[in-house]
């Protein structure tokens, strides 16, 4: 297999050999040097303690694997101090980015913010592909859990004991709370990783007392780690843990592997470590404090196995034991897998050696396990902790370990990715965010893609070939499978302890929800929630002419369905008639040609319950069209796809007086298996009054008027025209009714004109009749004063019958 197929990682190996001429920080004129060995961002460890010596020797190794490479590695010389803070003597570093990969290098570094003291270490940088990552699998997994303490001592001359307990092995490093009182229970497991090169190293447990200056080390205890992984079977048992000696001091070992880089210079000699002096027998001897552990082995291939059958299982649609391309890539995208399609066809045809078509859950493991594919994930989907800086086989194992704990209340999918980022002719599919114009602060605020919806969206655009598939059942097939099974999690009892995750995830405002949290007893009735009636303010409630937002959306509006076609949803077969549910609609879908069309789009995290944003009569509710569930996302409606057309979804007809007849359509769409209304036929209603809720997922409503009947907000025809939705919440206003706006404008405009013609003839006749009568200077002057006083009397009578056809019109506006 290609090993472009696999992100390529920079190992990076390093010996602290030894010290020179350091600087004295103890009263005897020596020090206890240590060096700590880190990068600003991911790695830190320390090399052993040498006591009473400005020369030390360490000859300690250690190795990093990063994803790419930090442009310095960090090394502080300190002298180790048991009472008080550890002092520093020196500091260098090493520019990474020079180094030649595969190239050893031996580097005297001086120590800087001193004036002598230089340190010498030994480091090499290589690349790791593919073959060289399959030798550094882990061999397995061991559970170790501190489970409880006894028999402590404490330090202090006052009060109760502050305990607690580290591990740790190579550079993996765990401390448990630190709780009162020589019993302390603490129950914090550790997960170690066992490699081939650390299979023969030894475990340190550290026994430690808080203290304010200093925390003091009671006690530790090295354990190998073979005695620990020889079976599988959980065990339980007391260790006794001894008093601490400096010769082998835990807590400054943290990432020691022992042993030598390779390709050594002939005749360089191998440095020993010098054996401390040890005190009297009885101290060796002494325990300080016992602690019962449970621990188990678990081997590399049982977790393999116990991550991916579970999700093998969740995306295997024809439950048949395998999984097709399209089902792969349904998975992969998931975790927000790089991989190009073109890298998942290689991966899957080389896997499937039979040629079938379908690979069965071995073929998949086999393959996937050593695949780049899961290290794009940068959060634990179920506890939500950080996984970076973890190998492929550490989340795997990792994530396995967590599903078998949670048992099958497992979310499987969740925003636990990272984006990829690439630039290509599908970066907008791959991207991880839309982008929306949020109305309350003219801001515009980005919109993150759950990683279902970028699974379903990958299912349909997997490349132009397949594209030609996307009505075929298998694609339906898939993603009603993932609706289905996601519906099922989300209504089950244990369900309810992920909503205070997703209330964190999306800042609701608990002041806002009708109920108590505790009164919601699964994912899906707090999904669904109630708001308080103050909490959506609903626009000039009074006037039945001011349409309103029918929920928290992200909306779109046109002025009719051919703008809608040009400006946003781009499926081929996109018209009123499909949308109402195909030739039976044809009289339904003439009455609403020329129509205008709003889109009203709900994000998972929206308030889920949609009302009416006008006021009327349900007329006509239509049975459930079934369908699809292709997500609504705008990545999809801006394709070919026919999405409003192919998905499920239920047509509603209402009746009004200020805007006439009004079609609501309900479209579910991935993982929306529920449409549920909360209205009957010839229900009356006012705008603002519950109208339904869709159960968990993204979903939209469109709302379809008839020619000429509203006039939307000129904010929301801006956004629309930008190709950008606006995002309102429900009762917001969205537009006024045309029938009222406009058409009292236009009566007004002709009854002006006609009084103003009227007037002008009568007022030429009377000019007329009185120059026939007098001539001559006194003529004129009498011909001048009555024009002027026909042109005032004139514009009297128009006041006064213009303002009584304003009163009229006001009349009738109440009258309504």
């Amino acid at each position: 297999m290609s090993t472009t197929l696999v992100r390529k990682y920079n190992i990076v190996e390093v010996t602290v050999v030894k010290g020179e001429n350091l600087v004295a920080k103890d009263l005897g004129g020596k020090s206890d040097p240590f060096v700590k060995i880190f990068d600003p961002k991911q790695h830190s460890a320390l090399t052993k303690v040498k006591k009473k010596t400005l020369n030390p020797e360490w000859n300690d190794f250690f190795d990093f694997t990063y994803i790419k490479l930090p442009e310095f590695l960090h090394f502080n010389v300190y002298d180790y101090d048991k009472s008080f803070k550890n002092n520093l003597i020196g500091t260098a570093r090493i520019k990474l980015r020079c180094l030649k990969k595969g190239s050893l290098y031996h580097k005297e570094l001086i120590l800087r913010g001193v004036r002598k003291g230089t340190i010498h270490v030994d480091i090499k940088v290589l690349k790791a592909n593919r073959i060289e990552q399959l030798e550094k699998r882990p061999l397995g997994l061991l559970r170790l859990t501190i489970l409880e303490g006894a028999e402590i001592i404490k330090s202090d001359l006052i009060g109760k004991g502050d305990p607690y307990v580290t591990v740790l092995f190579g550079h993996q490093a765990y401390k448990t709370q630190i709780l009162k009182g020589d019993k302390p229970i603490w129950k914090t497991e550790c997960r170690v990783w066992i490699h081939e090169h650390t299979k023969k190293h030894k475990l340190s447990i550290g026994l430690w007392d808080r203290d304010k200056k200093k925390d003091d080390q009671l006690g530790h205890k090295y354990q190998d780690i073979s005695t620990l992984i020889e079976d599988q079977e959980e065990k339980e048992f007391w260790i006794d843990i001894p008093k601490h000696h400096y010769t082998l001091d835990s807590h400054l070992t943290g990432a020691t592997h022992g042993g030598k880089l390779e390709d050594k210079p002939e005749g360089k000699k191998k440095l020993k470590l010098k054996k401390e002096k040890k005190n009297s027998e009885d101290e060796e001897t002494k325990i300080v404090g016992k602690l019962k552990v449970r621990t188990q082995y678990l081997p590399q291939g049982d977790l393999d196995k116990m991550f991916w059958d579970r999700f093998l299982e969740h995306f295997d649609t024809d439950n048949n034991g395998s999984l097709d391309k399209l089902e792969l890539t349904a998975l992969l995208t998931a975790f927000g897998t790089t991989l190009t399609d073109k890298e998942i066809d290689q991966i899957f045809d080389e896997s499937d050696k039979d040629k079938s078509g379908d690979l069965t859950f071995d073929e998949i493991v086999d393959c996937l396990k050593t695949t780049q594919g899961l290290t794009t994930l940068k959060y634990d989907p179920i506890s939500n902790l950080s996984l970076e800086g973890m190998t492929q086989y550490e989340i795997l194992g990792t994530i396995a370990l967590n599903m078998k704990a949670a048992g099958n209340d497992v979310e499987l999918l969740m925003d636990s990715y990272i984006p990829s980022g690439e630039n290509d002719p599908k970066e907008r599919i791959k991207s991880s965010r839309i982008q929306v114009f949020k109305r309350e602060t003219g801001q515009i605020v980005e919109e993150k893609i759950p990683a279902y919806i970028k699974s379903s969206l990958r299912s349909m655009y997997r490349s132009r070939t397949s594209r030609k598939t996307i009505g075929t059942n298998k694609v339906k097939k898939l993603l009603r499978n993932l609706t289905i099974k996601q519906g099922k999690q989300k209504d089950h009892p244990k369900s309810k302890k992920h909503i205070m995750g997703f209330i964190k995830e999306h800042n609701i405002n608990l002041d806002d929800v009708l109920l108590p949290l505790e009164k919601f007893n699964t994912y899906n009735e707090f999904f669904t929630r109630k708001l308080k009636p103050s909490a959506r303010p609903i626009s000039e409630k009074e006037n039945p002419s001011v349409a309103i937002s029918p929920g928290d959306c992200r909306m779109s509006v046109f002025n009719t369905v051919s703008e809608s076609k040009e400006l946003w949803i781009k499926g081929k077969n996109f018209t009123l008639q499909n949308l109402f549910g195909g030739e039976e609609q044809q009289e339904l879908a003439k009455e609403f040609s020329g129509g205008s069309v709003v889109i009203a789009r709900l994000s998972p995290q929206d308030y889920h319950r949609v009302h009416f944003g006008v006021c009327g009569t349900v007329r006509k509710i239509h049975p459930v069209i079934e369908g699809a569930y292709y997500t609504v996302s705008p990545l999809a409606i801006n394709t070919e796809v026919d999405v409003y057309t192919e998905n499920k979804r239920q047509v509603i007809e209402i009746d009004t007086e200020e805007f006439g007849k009004v079609i609501c359509i309900f479209v579910g769409a991935t993982c929306v298996g529920s449409i549920c209304l909360e209205v009957e036929e010839n229900d009356k209603f006012q705008k603002g009054d519950p109208f339904g809720y869709f159960k968990f997922g993204g979903s939209t409503q469109l709302v379809v008027f008839q020619k000429e009947q509203i006039a939307f907000d000129n904010d929301l025809l801006e956004n629309t025209g930008k190709g950008i939705e606006t995002l309102i919440k429900m009762g917001d206003r969205i537009g006024i009714a045309k029938s009222k706006n406009e058409k009292e404008v236009i009566v007004m405009k002709k009854e002006k004109k006609k009084i103003n013609s009227s007037s002008e003839k009568s007022g030429e006749k009377e000019i007329k009749t009185g120059l026939n009568k007098k001539s001559g200077k006194t003529g004129e002057k009498e011909k001048k004063k009555k024009v002027k006083k026909i042109q005032e009397d004139n514009k009297k009578k128009i006041g006064s019958k213009f303002s009584k056809l304003k009163n009229k019109i006001k009349k009738k506006k109440k009258l309504n």
